[in-house]
């Protein structure tokens, strides 16, 4: 008789709950059943869970406690925000990392944001990431993208957009700065999984500007300049990983990408929506 012995690892991958907003408040937990009811070894949430409120986050992180897999956290640009009425020099943005961090391991879940995870013969790497513009529209320059705000026409009519993060994400340096110190944690993650039978990864940004969804006008386009950084991909890559999880990504009204496959690295986009609520893999 032979006896092969498979080992699979089922993951379970959603971002974007926006819990709090009007967005899909209502929706976390039917889908923490629907989640529980598949059974995963792992659950990963990457990003966006709230928007920088304590209060909030422990609500949900409450909701969160009801799932029965081991679950892996990390924050989205939204987690990092600051209300308005507590920007001071003691409570800034990346107060609100070690806040988020604190409230992880006191429900007891693991934040990618700080270190790395081995579950069976998969190792997890990740956390938020950042942004460096360099997914931005052609004819669009840095300067704009460090003012987070631009005009373009509606036919005529010159209209201004914003990328909120301007208003409510308070770090003591440039978002260039940040994405590499990003890219500084997320490698000393990889060294120290890099004999992994499998490596997967789970970001809130965008890894590659494969994934970067596009529809040729301005209102829209603009955005993509603080969708990620084509860097995490180039990291991913050099250490072998297979699977690239992420979020941030999503909308109402555009059909966005939610697969592509970069140097051998499989890409997808877990962000929540009504159509696909979360991403199953085995492996």
């Amino acid at each position: 008789m032979l006896t092969v012995q498979v080992s699979i690892v089922k993951i379970i991958a959603t971002s974007d709950l926006h819990f709090g907003s009007s967005l899909y408040s209502d929706k976390v937990k039917p889908l923490i059943r629907e989640i529980n009811n598949e059974e995963p070894n792992a659950v990963m949430i990457l990003g966006d869970h709230s928007s920088g409120n304590r209060g909030i986050l422990r609500k949900l992180f409450e909701l969160y406690s009801e799932l029965k897999a081991p679950l892996l956290l990390c924050m989205g640009n939204h987690d990092f925000w600051v209300s308005k009425n507590q920007f001071n020099h003691e409570v800034n943005s990346l107060k609100q990392r070690e806040q988020f961090i604190d409230l992880c391991k006191e429900f007891k879940f693991h934040p990618l944001d700080e270190k790395e995870k081995v579950i069976g013969e998969v190792a997890f790497v990740g956390g938020s990431m950042w942004y460096d513009y360099t997914y931005r529209p052609e004819g669009i320059s840095e300067e704009n993208c460090i003012l987070k705000r631009t005009t373009y026409f509606d036919g005529a009519i010159p209209r201004t957009t914003m990328w909120m993060d301007c208003e409510f994400v308070k770090m003591p340096f440039g978002d260039k700065e940040f994405c590499e110190l990003e890219l500084v944690r997320l490698e000393k993650q990889l060294r120290k999984v890099k004999n992994a039978k499998t490596i997967l990864s789970g970001t809130h940004f965008l890894p590659f500007k494969e994934c970067v969804t596009r529809i040729g006008k301005l209102e829209w386009d603009y955005f993509n300049a603080f969708m990620g950084s084509g860097k995490i991909g180039d990291m991913l890559s050099k250490f072998g990983v297979k699977y690239a999880f992420f979020g941030h990504s999503h909308s109402s009204t555009v059909e966005i990408r939610r697969f592509c496959e970069v140097g051998g690295v499989f890409a997808y986009n877990v962000a929540y929506s009504v159509k696909m609520p979360y991403v199953v893999a085995e492996i």
